[in-house]
């Protein structure tokens, strides 16, 4: 990213460009693929998924150069826009990386027929053999890495300029590190997503996805990416399929960003929950999913929350809200649970994302990954004095770039990013006001189990 007195901002890109497609373009290309390839291309793709499975013995470094001849599912996303081919919509991918798992073949066509049509979705285009034979030895291996992406879901009338930042820094950290970037336009309840409610509808949408990927982080569109060397990997651990975070200035689960692995327990977890839109009880005021992912997770774990759920039941005010969010957080933190196991909240400061307005837009490259709040029409000109890394206005941020990002230019060779040094804080001060929120929200947390008694 470049302005008149700085550098262009040079990025590696081992991911793939990202293109939107309305409802209407991706309906067609579906239909003439499915009218036209079906049957033909179905029984070419189950082969090929014989074929993997047979070869499951084998060292992965083999079944990727087999793989690369056969021409299948090797993305390299330099393409604006699909080829005609089958294989532009994922599938061959899909089906291949599900090899170990052959019943669900079916099920993953299934869903890409009834979920995608009814959303647009960014698709990229795959190596040939050709191309292959022309990479270097070092990107053939990286290709058999396992394959993350990073979601973002919009609302269909959502003017994607409002995002413009936070939006270009993903696309450009993607690139840099080889994931994958997709974007989801949602058009409204369909076949497979039936929630009204898009902040629910969009829980459904990412379940989709990671079927076709091993992780997904799921990610708000006003998320951006400040420090490019940090990886997503390092937030991942083996056992755990589904990893959320406790939000700095409440002690609530966020959801609006989270990190899930491509098994049955998130897939069907995330379907729940975005169903879960339907229990509450009228009139009550419920946070819409950022509330109701505390009642979801005591009932989907089965844990003995009646009094909160007589609160959240009864809930008139976001104070009565919040009583019933610390009821269930106090329980969680002291339940032993099977299905917990699977799943993990994340602690104040071991996340990959804060709120930007906590320390003033002020951050460091020794405790930051990602800011949460960056919106176009809240954007305010940093100021010419020395700013401090305390809270702030939550309805205004300064930009942490000197520039804007050309990402033509984001590459793997090139990792550096032009920074507003004014806003590059001191780690002590920023780490301390952290601290502090921290110390106060479990405070105020405590002030608010106390009332409990009163319901």
């Amino acid at each position: 990213m470049s302005n008149s007195s700085s550098p262009s901002l040079e990025r590696v890109q081992t991911s793939d460009d990202e293109t939107t497609y309305s409802l209407q373009q991706q309906v067609h290309d579906l239909e003439h693929l499915l009218q036209k390839k079906d049957q033909q291309l179905y029984e070419k793709n189950m082969e090929l998924v014989i074929v993997k499975g047979q070869k499951l013995m084998k060292s992965r470094r083999q079944i990727q150069k087999e793989r690369f001849q056969k021409r299948i599912a090797m993305r390299d996303c330099t393409s604006p826009k699909p080829t005609s081919d089958f294989d532009s919509i994922n599938t061959t991918e899909a089906l291949l990386k599900m090899a170990n798992r052959l019943e669900q073949a079916e099920q993953i066509i299934n869903t890409l027929e009834s979920t995608l049509t009814g959303n647009s979705l960014w698709i990229c285009k795959h190596f040939t053999s050709e191309e292959i034979r022309k990479l270097p030895l070092e990107r053939i291996e990286s290709l058999s890495k396992i394959a993350i992406t990073i979601l973002v879901v919009v609302s269909n009338g959502t003017d994607l300029e409002e995002y413009r930042i936070s939006l270009d820094s993903v696309k450009c950290y993607a690139r840099i590190h080889g994931y994958q970037f997709i974007l989801i336009r949602d058009t409204g309840p369909n076949e497979a997503c039936q929630q009204n409610e898009f902040l629910f509808r969009r829980h459904c949408l990412t379940a989709t996805v990671i079927q076709l990927y091993d992780i997904v982080l799921f990610l708000d569109a006003d998320i951006g990416i400040v420090n490019p060397n940090q990886k997503i990997e390092n937030y991942l651990e083996d056992s755990v399929d589904l990893i959320f975070y406790d939000r700095f200035q409440n002690w609530e689960i966020a959801t609006g960003s989270y990190l899930a692995r491509s098994t049955n327990f998130a897939v069907e977890f995330l379907k729940e929950f975005a169903s879960f839109e339907s229990k509450f009880p009228n009139g009550t005021i419920h946070g819409s999913d950022n509330g109701a992912i505390h009642l979801f997770l005591a009932q989907k774990l089965r844990l003995d929350s009646r009094i909160c759920l007589k609160i959240f039941e009864n809930s008139k005010s976001f104070e009565e809200l919040f009583i019933s969010e610390a009821c269930i957080r106090n329980i969680l933190e002291k339940t032993e649970n099977r299905n917990l196991q699977k799943i993990k909240i994340l602690q104040k400061g071991e996340s990959w994302v804060r709120d930007g307005w906590i320390t003033n837009s002020q951050w460091s490259l020794h405790v930051d990954f990602m800011l949460h709040g960056w919106k176009m029409s809240q954007l305010r000109e940093t100021p010419n004095w020395d700013l401090k890394p305390i809270p702030t206005a939550r309805n205004q941020w300064f930009s942490p770039f000197s520039g804007k990002f050309h990402l033509e230019k984001c590459t793997e060779s090139n990792s550096t990013w032009n920074y507003d040094v004014k806003l590059i804080g001191d780690v002590e001060e920023i780490q301390m006001s952290l601290r502090k929120m921290a110390d106060d929200v479990e405070v105020m947390k405590k002030k608010a189990m106390v009332k409990i008694n009163n319901f």
